[in-house]
């Protein structure tokens, strides 16, 4: 039994011995596993975000790729309809300036015939060249309509100027009537009540009328005044960019007036047109620079009268001016 303990006590005594000296050696191989372990679990979860980052990187090129194919074709087929668009508009206009083209060379043609028939052709040419020139001096919209009511009214016995606004005209100023006319600034009636005022403005064509005549030959008379029988009146359009904006209006009165009056009306109703249309593109430039610069110019219609202190029909007075 003394043995047997002596044993077991070196036994004990040699494990205690052993473990003191292998423990800090088997701390050591545990922390170098736990350390190890530690890296590549960092590591693993390292490269699982950069795939994370990847796939979303991708799924974000994917997704603006996709706008931008999507804004590409938005772009392309706005391009396509404008081209479409700009293209009908242009044969459109093209047509309508052909179409203008074709009656101011009738009308000429008829102009020509009438002073070649005409005791004295310098006369009639020499009074369509003085209302061109007297429209092209205009610096207004207003001083256009004013001066296109005094040319005719060197031209036709009684003229007048009336603007159209949609389904009614309103009168502007009229030239050689009687004082029992109203004055300009009055007279306002629908198209369907305005003679052949209405129908020119409606067909964007020149009407006329006999009065008098037998009912179906021809137009009427506007509404708002009397011709005596067998006079000859005729209204014609005033085009500005396609659209009938204004309609002159003269008769003889039942007289004689000046060899040519209607051609004459003809080429200046369609001169004082284009000189509409040029003060309108040069006020609508005015516009865009005040825009661009920051300014405020509002809106400008087709035809848009400038705030001048004239209203209509109040324009200063000539010897052969109606009432105002």
């Amino acid at each position: 039994m003394v043995l047997e303990d002596a044993v077991q006590r070196s036994g004990e005594k040699l494990l205690r011995r052993i473990r003191e000296q292998s423990e800090p050696e088997i701390r050591g191989f545990i922390g170098e596993l736990l350390t190890a372990a530690a890296r590549e679990r960092a590591a693993a979860l390292d490269e699982a975000r950069q795939h994370a980052d990847a796939d979303r990187e991708k799924a974000v090129r994917d997704e603006a790729a996709n706008v931008r194919a999507e804004a590409q074709r938005a772009l392309e087929t706005a391009l396509a309809a404008a081209r479409d668009e700009a293209e009908r508009v242009l044969a459109q206009r093209v047509g309508e300036v052909q179409a203008e083209t074709e009656r101011t060379l009738t009308a000429l043609a008829e102009l020509e015939a009438t002073v070649a028939a005409a005791p004295e052709p310098r006369e009639v040419l020499g009074r369509v060249v003085d209302g061109v020139r007297r429209l092209d001096r205009a610096s207004s919209l207003t001083d256009v309509l004013n001066a296109l009511a005094e040319v005719a009214g060197s031209e036709a016995r009684r003229a007048g100027v009336v603007i159209v606004e949609g389904e009614r005209i309103r009168g502007w100023r009229f030239v050689g009537f009687e004082p029992a006319l109203a004055p300009a600034g009055q007279v306002e009636l629908a198209l369907v009540d305005a003679g052949i005022v209405g129908e020119a403005a409606r067909s964007a064509a020149s009407r006329s009328v006999v009065a008098g005549a037998e009912p179906g030959t021809g137009g009427s008379v506007p509404a708002f005044m009397t011709l005596p029988s067998g006079a000859n009146a005729v209204a014609v359009p005033v085009m500005v960019g396609g659209d009938v904006s204004a309609i002159v209006y003269g008769d003889d009165g039942g007289g004689e007036p000046p060899a040519g009056w209607r051609e004459s009306l003809e080429i200046l109703a369609r001169h004082a047109g284009h000189c509409l249309e040029g003060l309108t593109a040069a006020r609508l430039v005015q516009l865009a620079r005040l825009d661009a610069a920051g300014g405020s110019g509002g809106d400008a219609p087709a035809l848009a009268l400038e705030n001048r202190g004239d209203a209509p029909g109040e324009a200063a007075p000539t010897p052969a001016d109606g009432p105002a």
